[in-house]
């Protein structure tokens, strides 16, 4: 699929414990997407938890304030963690449209990556990257 390196969300082998909003690579969408929407594609590896029960969820957040407010509007399936690793890719369909009626002016709407863990087990852990998707369709 074509990738470009500018549209990296989250750089590949980021590893996390906790639920993360990479805010730090944000995309600004200035005309917003195509009505049917784009992609963001996910590349998880090494999920897993020590003990009990966990998973962990990717999400699309929005931000129509220059990064003021995020919203998780988007979500991938739902992935159960346990203690044998799982890799996998996940794609995330979204929409934006621009903001043209913010109070500030023309504010183009922001995307972030998000990974959510959940649950009660020990240890949840994911090393995962994520880039927008040009023109696909899954």
């Amino acid at each position: 699929m074509p990738t470009d390196a500018l549209l990296t969300l989250t750089p590949a082998a980021t590893v996390k414990t906790a639920t993360f909003r990479d805010t730090a690579h944000a995309l600004s969408l200035p005309g917003g997407t195509p009505v049917r929407g784009n992609y963001v594609r996910f590349l998880y590896s090494a999920a897993q938890n020590a003990s009990g029960a966990n998973a962990i969820q990717f999400a699309i957040s929005i931000s129509y304030d220059n990064a003021g407010t995020w919203t998780d509007e988007f979500f991938s399936d739902v992935v159960n963690l346990n203690t044998t690793p799982k890799n996998g890719e996940l794609f995330v369909l979204y929409r934006v449209a621009p903001n043209v009626m913010a109070a500030s002016g023309n504010v183009p709407p922001l995307i972030a990556a998000e990974v959510i863990v959940t649950g009660a087990g020990s240890t949840p852990t994911v090393t995962y990257g994520c880039e927008h998707v040009a023109g696909a369709t899954v």
